[in-house]
């Protein structure tokens, strides 16, 4: 019995962690401060690394996500580059 309600502890903040970070990525896109593409990629890490079955994340998609994410960066930081001038 205890162990089907740790599972079940486990398995429902696992989701309910990476429904937030997806929140606030989405927010992130829009609020200047928080870094929306950050809070995304941590929403993918949550389910891989804490699940059994890896939460429907594929390794694939992890790598996809991290180029979007040091594309997102890159295009970041040169668009505060080109308004400053």
């Amino acid at each position: 019995m205890w162990e089907w309600l740790i599972n079940n502890v486990i398995l429902w903040s696992a989701w309910i962690v990476t429904a937030c970070l997806v929140i606030l990525g989405l927010i992130g896109t829009v609020v200047p401060f928080l870094p929306g593409h950050l809070f995304i990629f941590a929403a993918a890490f949550v389910p891989y690394f804490s699940l059994d079955d890896r939460g429907g994340v594929e390794w694939w998609g992890l790598v996809l996500l991290g180029v979007g994410l040091i594309t997102a960066q890159v295009l970041e930081y040169l668009s505060g580059a080109m308004g400053s001038r």
